[in-house]
């Protein structure tokens, strides 16, 4: 309905949107997204697949924060290297191991595959019910404390061994890191390595939500190539 109203107006349908759009997180995003797929130069693009056909389309969604407080992770990580985090929520097919492994991931410089998430046991860490959008938002701010507060202790021991001060370590590219100098690192397993005999471990409970938006936001651009020739079928005899 947006993409008519556009034509209707001559308006590009992002330029449709970007005028409409009323939550600034929502429009910086957009705009963000669009740069990088590259919208400004679609034209250009559609013409160069000549004799091929090439469209493009873009859409923005905005939810509602439904994140409850209270709740709690444990994250832990082994002097081998492994890192898991444990919470008492159940994922019902909606990804939240992914999403609360992405979350750790992005703190400690690390891939999701290196990142073990345990689940859906009530011997672990409160977590919320399974359901009503609440899962993902009420347990992926408690993890990204729970990550940050790990991440700030492990940079006093990579501080100690690359010989510089915690706050000059970053963690990447599965290491740590001197900032500005990304040559001189420490790898992860070797990092871990230096820690206490005992296994590192980190609860945390989410911050207060009304510090939070009271919303969230996504969006997509897609691009689809087809050939208009139409194809021999193929069917003989």
């Amino acid at each position: 309905m947006l993409d008519e109203l556009a034509a209707k107006a001559g308006l590009d349908p992002l330029e449709m949107r970007l005028r409409n759009l009323a939550d600034p997180i929502r429009e910086a995003q957009l705009r963000l997204a669009a740069e990088r797929f590259g919208w400004k130069d679609r034209e250009a693009r559609r013409q160069a697949a000549a004799p091929w056909r090439r469209g493009f389309g873009l859409a923005s969604a905005v939810w509602y924060q439904t994140g409850r407080p209270g709740m709690r992770v444990e994250l832990e990580i082994g002097r081998e290297g492994k890192v898991v985090l444990r919470s008492g929520s159940q994922d019902i097919g909606t990804g939240l191991r992914t999403a609360l492994g992405m979350v750790v991931a992005e703190e400690l410089g690390l891939e999701v595959r290196d990142v073990t998430v345990r689940l859906g046991d009530t011997r672990l860490p409160l977590g919320p019910a399974s359901g009503g959008s609440n899962t993902t938002s009420s347990l992926a701010p408690t993890t990204r404390v729970a990550a940050f507060r790990l991440r700030e202790r492990l940079a006093e021991v990579a501080a100690a061994a690359l010989g510089v001060a915690p706050a000059e370590v970053v963690f990447q590219a599965r290491a740590a890191t001197v900032r500005g100098d990304p040559s001189r690192r420490l790898p992860w397993k070797r990092l871990c390595a230096r820690l206490p005999e005992r296994l590192v471990e980190g609860t945390a409970r989410a911050p207060a939500y009304d510090q939070l938006t009271d919303r969230i936001c996504g969006c997509q651009l897609a691009q689809v190539l087809c050939d208009p020739k139409p194809a021999p079928c193929g069917w003989s005899g």
